[in-house]
């Protein structure tokens, strides 16, 4: 829910020019990967499971938070400022939290299908590519149903 809210924040009341929005998202987002890759390194020598692991990227850490934050600013800044004149990037946008609220149920069972047949630089690559059309498609497809801004945003 917290995530909804950031996204409501920085889309109504987050007015900064598109260089500052890079700027600070960008640098917002590497802080945030840097602490999740140095707790993450630094828990290898000591984590006895994958899940001991993980505990740097979950959804409620604060270096995750950062990354998202930034992640939102530079995605909205860069959709606000081509998205009049390129239907494709403006068609995503609208669907844009539909793909959100679903990703990671399409992502495990893309996950599933791929993660024994590809060398891992490739199953990440493939993964989060063909869960991102997946969704576009399902959302699109629930886009056409009555009341379904209710369902996907």
């Amino acid at each position: 829910m917290g995530y909804v809210v950031l996204a409501h924040y920085i889309r109504h009341h987050l007015q900064w020019t598109f260089k500052k929005s890079i700027g600070i998202g960008t640098m917002l987002y590497i802080i945030g990967y840097c602490v999740t890759a140095l707790i993450w390194y630094n828990r290898i020598p000591t984590a006895t499971t994958l899940q001991e692991l993980e505990l740097s990227w979950r959804f409620c850490t604060p270096n995750v938070i950062l990354m998202s934050f930034g992640a939102f600013i530079v995605i909205q800044s860069i959709f606000s400022k081509y998205r009049k004149g390129n239907r494709i990037v403006n068609e995503i946008s609208i669907l844009s939290y539909g793909i959100y609220l679903m990703h990671i149920f399409v992502l495990e069972v893309v996950h599933s299908q791929f993660k024994d047949i590809f060398p891992t630089q490739w199953t990440i690559i493939l993964v989060g590519t063909v869960t991102f059309v997946i969704c576009c498609i399902i959302t699109k497809i629930i886009s056409f149903l009555p009341f379904s801004k209710y369902i996907i945003g």
